[in-house]
């Protein structure tokens, strides 16, 4: 300690609490002008974004419809030939389920059965 020089090391510069209040008002000024335009910017985005989700799906709603129908097709031709068989299909579906019920209604909708002859030929077979 005592080869320690005996200065004042808290000292200010001159003139430092002259400036002081106008560069703190400065750099809040300049950081709030920057939030103001990241704002805007992010917004900006966000709508550009949207309003190309939404104009992609207005440009081609038909293109999805041709796809689905040529695949459709070629999994018909698939099943045809053998190559695939009907778990082979329902294998690729989220959910295989709701592809039987359409077959089904497709199939049988067009038969009225009550209740009582649908429990009779359950119990029959």
């Amino acid at each position: 300690m005592k080869g320690l020089p005996k200065n004042n090391v808290f000292k200010t510069p001159e003139g430092y609490f002259d400036h002081l209040a106008d560069n703190i008002l400065e750099k809040k000024q300049k950081k709030t002008t920057q939030m103001h335009y990241i704002r805007w910017a992010a917004a900006a985005v966000l709508l550009i974004a949207f309003s190309l989700s939404i104009f992609k799906t207005f440009i081609n709603p038909s293109s999805n419809l041709t796809n689905t129908y040529a695949l459709d097709q070629e999994m018909e031709l698939m099943i045809d030939q053998g190559d695939w068989y009907a778990e082979d299909i329902l294998s690729l579906s989220d959910d295989p389920n709701a592809i039987l019920d359409e077959i089904i209604e497709e199939e049988w909708g067009a038969y009225e059965i009550s209740e009582t002859e649908l429990e009779q030929e359950i119990w029959i077979y």
